[in-house]
């Protein structure tokens, strides 16, 4: 609503409005008047014009035949002329008023339709979108001639386009001082600098559906996350984003028990009557939702139920009906078990303070870690530190989150990714930097030509450790051709690269060369020339005193920043929930189309 009113065509679209509703009553009011009134003119204008038909033609007659002229007096002639024009000059009257009718029809049409999308959007959110091409439409016929009453435009026939002309000449000067945007949230101007998106998690998911899923097998999921999987794999879908019929809205209703606090028991049937083997589940959807069920015996009510009666918390629980199936920094997916298992003797269903305790024991996800070992391979280890990320801050769940770190250094303690997520564990949320040395320095011997790996490990040295030299002396190091394997820092493949070099440069600049802080520097802008890295790192590099002294404004106009966006575009980088995408930078492959066998069931 704000650009609309900052570009003026909130303003331009309600003139637009009043216009046509002013025309529409100007032409319904002569309509009355003229209707009033008798038309002798036009009843005149009628017969005379049947009588110069007939005068024309004459009466039928075979072919051959002739008629004798009628006499015709000076009088009479005139009169018949004169008529003729009358009946000219009413006829094309009539034509131009239903005209003109029909087009104030047309416009009061489309400003009613715009008015009701208007009302959709500030009714339903997603809506809002409905009314912004009518209302441009609208915006952009302001000062078009037709919208004003038809007494204006015959009054002042060369006068109003002329004026109207100059209206809109001075409103596109007015509008080029924006170029290339109002503002630089807004438009083209937003998309000025790299992109994250943390759809690693939905890419992993994608991957382990169409390596490890059986084709045909019936899936359970949101509507937004079913959408998504539906384009990206083939298996079946419980329920999907085609929300139009009254089936689908049931099966909606009963599958949306999955975000609140039912028993398992009762999900369990849910699942069995919806024929789902599946089920998924987001971690970052997982708290108290808005979304009520109808059945409300079901729903999460804040004033009795803890977090840990969620379903989306609780079958992680040593659940009996339930099997975790997959676990990573979003999804959680789990599958229907064909036989309950048997409840120990004098035990009942666990509380939710029960939940809790299950979910801290190590011993809870023992089994899960040594299947994900068995079936998963080198993807399980990294995929348990994402998850551990996103219990320790989504879910605020920190000892199930060290429970499953344990699991993955104790299964995997030579897995790159593996240590890196350590590293970062020690270095950002435990406080405890020399613990954290000692991981990275073994991620960056297993992973040395991971991008994000050495940036880290940079970084850290230099800004943790205050250790400047050791990266210098890194950066120095891997700038030459090596025969070890170890590529040089500009030729590393991927999208972190840009940010690498741009890191790199400012550490070779904090060390005294000069040389290869230029030419890293050069790297970095022309691999990334829109990060934050170059505007942040700008004034180490090129020697300035602040941010604020810095000439990076000047040098990296709006208009050049555009031309840059045209020219190479902006990096996009695709990464887990709450965590660092080192893994996904291509030195993993993700299978996210089904294989050919897998897609007929």
């Amino acid at each position: 609503i704000k650009v609309y009113a900052d570009t003026s065509a909130g303003q331009a679209a309600i003139v637009s409005c009043l216009l046509v509703f002013v025309r529409c009553l100007a032409g319904s009011a002569t309509t009355v008047s003229v209707k009033s009134e008798p038309a002798p003119v036009v009843a005149a204008a009628a017969s005379a014009a049947r009588k110069a038909g007939a005068g024309a033609d004459g009466p039928r007659k075979r072919k051959g035949q002739t008629s004798p002229a009628p006499p015709a007096s000076e009088e009479t002639s005139k009169g018949s002329s004169s008529s003729k024009q009358t009946a000219s000059t009413a006829g094309k009257r009539m034509v131009i008023d239903q005209v003109d009718e029909a087009e104030s029809a047309a416009m009061l049409f489309f400003v009613v339709q715009f008015l009701l999308f208007f009302l959709l959007g500030c009714l339903v959110n997603r809506l809002r979108v409905a009314f912004g091409p009518t209302m441009m439409v609208l915006a952009a016929t302001a000062t078009g001639p037709k919208l004003w009453p038809k007494w204006l435009r015959s009054s002042f026939p060369k006068l109003l386009p002329l004026v109207l002309f100059g209206a809109f000449t001075a409103h596109m000067l007015w509008m080029g001082r924006m170029l290339p945007c109002v503002s630089e949230k807004e438009g083209i101007c937003q998309h000025l600098h790299d992109k994250a998106t943390h759809d690693g998690d939905l890419v992993d998911l994608y991957d382990w559906i169409n390596t490890k899923v059986n084709p045909g097998t019936p899936v359970l999921a949101s509507m937004n996350l079913a959408g998504s999987i539906r384009a990206f794999t083939h298996v079946p879908m419980i329920i999907h984003p085609q929300f139009e019929s009254e089936n689908l809205r049931s099966r909606v209703q009963r599958a949306y028990e999955l975000y609140h606090c039912g028993s398992e028991a009762s999900f369990a049937e849910t699942m069995a009557e919806l024929k789902a083997s599946l089920v998924i589940f987001e971690t970052s959807r997982c708290f108290f939702t808005p979304y009520v069920l109808d059945d409300r015996r079901k729903n999460c009510n804040r004033r009795k139920h803890q977090g840990e009666d969620q379903l989306c918390l609780k079958l992680h629980a040593r659940s009996r009906r339930f099997k975790l199936m997959f676990l990573n920094g979003n999804y959680a997916v789990f599958k229907l078990r064909k036989k309950v298992l048997p409840l120990a003797q004098g035990a009942s269903e666990p509380t939710a303070a029960e939940v809790k305790a299950w979910l801290d024991d190590s011993e809870t996800w023992k089994e899960y870690a040594l299947d994900c070992e068995r079936t998963q391979g080198a993807s399980c280890g990294p995929r348990l530190m994402e998850a551990a990320t996103s219990f320790h801050h989504g879910l605020k769940k920190t000892q199930a989150a060290a429970a499953l770190r344990s699991w993955a250094l104790k299964l995997f303690p030579n897995d790159g990714y593996v240590n890196y997520y350590m590293g970062r564990f020690y270095d950002s949320d435990a406080g405890q930097p020399q613990k954290a040395r000692q991981y990275y320095d073994k991620a960056l011997n297993l992973l040395p030509n991971n991008p994000k790996v050495l940036v880290e490990v940079i970084l850290f040295y230099d800004l943790v450790l205050q250790d400047p030299s050791f990266s210098a002396s890194l950066v120095e190091q891997r700038s030459k051709a090596r025969k070890d394997g170890l590529l040089p820092l500009d030729e590393l493949p991927g999208t972190a690269t840009g940010l690498l070099l741009c890191e790199a440069a400012a550490a070779a600049k904090g060390a005294g060369n000069a040389k290869l802080a230029a030419k890293l520097w050069k790297g970095a802008r022309k691999r990334s020339p829109l990060s934050d890295c170059i505007r942040n790192n700008w004034p180490i590099v090129n020697g300035e005193k602040s941010h604020e002294a810095s000439s990076y404004k000047q040098r990296y106009t709006l208009w050049t920043r555009v031309k840059m966006l045209a020219a190479g575009g902006v990096n996009i980088e695709v990464g887990p929930h709450h965590q660092s995408n080192a893994r996904f930078l291509g030195g993993v492959n993700f299978v996210v189309w089904p294989p050919k066998n897998k897609t007929k069931w």
